[in-house]
């Protein structure tokens, strides 16, 4: 981190291979340093040749009339020019640097960013079989559900309804359903199966339904 960093410790540090991050990180301790510089700069330069006025400080030692204060203020202004021109020269050397590291960062970290891919798929895959798994049970209890029902009909005996959300909670499930499972493939049943009085028209074939999305349809093509 940049608390961690000062720019004492620069010019060793360059002596190295450095990483991006160690770059940018004196990249902004530089720019920091170069204001404070500048704004120094400002204030104690002398009379320019072209008629540019002295800045505050440099003026408020002419009018006190200690040439000391000025000579103080003339040894100053030299060092921080030349402190000036090396924090420019710094930051041009450390933003190549960085553009450098970068590059070979990129490089020889693809590896173990393909294994973080690789680990990323299996979590993928994982959770999709975790998911399918789950619809098959799904699909399982509506079976039963339905079977229930066939022989409660059957003898006209009266069954309760369902809960009305649990088909639209049925329905948001279905873009990954992996067919042919019989819950989705005959959808136009269930809400007559749960004894829910259906909310859009489920009698069209599933194949010429519109898919719930764009998810769906792939999904159906695997």
């Amino acid at each position: 981190m940049t608390s961690q960093r000062s720019l004492d410790q620069l010019p060793s540090a360059l002596l190295g291979k450095m990483s991006a991050v160690e770059c940018t990180d004196f990249l902004r301790l530089i720019v920091d340093r170069y204001a404070q510089v500048s704004n120094r700069l400002s204030a104690i330069r002398p009379a320019g040749k072209n008629g540019s006025m002295a800045g505050p400080a440099r003026r408020d030692a002419l009018l006190s009339g200690n040439m000391d204060a000025v000579s103080e203020l003339d040894a100053e202004h030299e060092r921080l020019a030349i402190e000036n021109q090396q924090l420019q020269a710094q930051r041009d050397e450390l933003s190549k640097r960085r553009q450098a590291a970068g590059v070979r960062e990129a490089v020889d970290g693809m590896p173990s960013r393909y294994k973080g891919m690789e680990k990323a798929l299996q979590a993928a895959e994982s959770a999709r079989d975790s998911l399918a798994t789950a619809l098959s049970e799904v699909d399982t209890v509506y079976q039963d559900i339905t079977q229930a029902r066939y022989k409660a009909n059957a003898a006209r005996a009266d069954l309760p309804a369902a809960k009305p959300d649990l088909l639209q909670r049925i329905e948001a499930l279905e873009p990954w359903a992996v067919y042919p499972l019989g819950l989705y493939t005959r959808l136009n049943f269930v809400a007559e199966n749960l004894g829910i009085e259906k909310s859009r028209d489920w009698y069209a074939a599933p194949e010429n339904r519109e898919p719930a999305s764009q998810s769906a349809h792939l999904k159906r093509t695997v």
